[in-house]
């Protein structure tokens, strides 16, 4: 679903504050190298346009109406952007560490799962986006598209936890309010319709 320009602007204008906001994050606390702005960079982004990404799902009908164009038009242009930074993000550490080893989930204790919560958000957003990209093909595309929500989840636990600029306790407050935000997207959509149409 191609966007339109409506939903361009919309798009650029919300990515345009959240660059402010990583330029703003990056001139207070200087990455110590350009790889390490890019992982903060990329996971400051790719988080915030994940959440948008869901969020749209829930205001489907205002967009349409907002912007003259199906919600699936800005949607797409939020998860791919999203999906793109994480794997920046990820990327990015790859060089820095060296260590394959990173991209593999911690089951070893409670905590450390969701510190590192983010090698498992990451294929999960992608198993998610692959799947609904294929719909036509996948019977269960959209069970599988539910996995967006566990991700979020697990990727707000990682960001809080150890991202440094999630730190800040208006990064930290942010972040709980949009995960808050998202569970209720998910109760509202997902939980309650289905009790009703029961």
């Amino acid at each position: 679903m191609s966007p339109g320009k409506t939903q361009w602007k919309l798009f650029i204008l919300l990515l345009s504050v959240q660059v402010a906001l990583v330029v703003f994050l990056l001139a207070v606390q200087p990455a110590s190298d350009p790889l390490s702005g890019i992982v903060r960079a990329a996971g400051v982004i790719g988080y915030f346009c994940s959440f948008l990404a869901i969020a749209s799902s829930a205001f489907k009908k205002k967009i349409a109406k907002m912007t003259g164009k199906p919600f699936l038009g800005i949607h797409h242009l939020f998860a791919v952007t999203a999906i793109s930074m994480m794997l920046m993000h990820v990327g990015a550490l790859l060089l820095i560490t060296g260590d394959p080893s990173m991209l593999l989930p911690h089951f070893a204790s409670l905590e450390g799962f969701f510190v590192l919560g983010g090698r498992l958000a990451l294929p999960m957003f992608l198993v998610a986006g692959i799947t609904a990209r294929f719909a036509g093909s996948i019977k269960y595309w959209k069970a599988l598209h539910l996995l967006n929500y566990t991700a979020f989840f697990l990727g707000t636990t990682h960001a809080i936890m150890i991202g440094q600029d999630f730190q800040w306790t208006s990064m930290k407050v942010a972040a709980i309010v949009l995960c808050a935000a998202t569970l209720g997207i998910f109760a509202t959509k997902h939980i309650l319709r289905n009790r009703k149409a029961a």
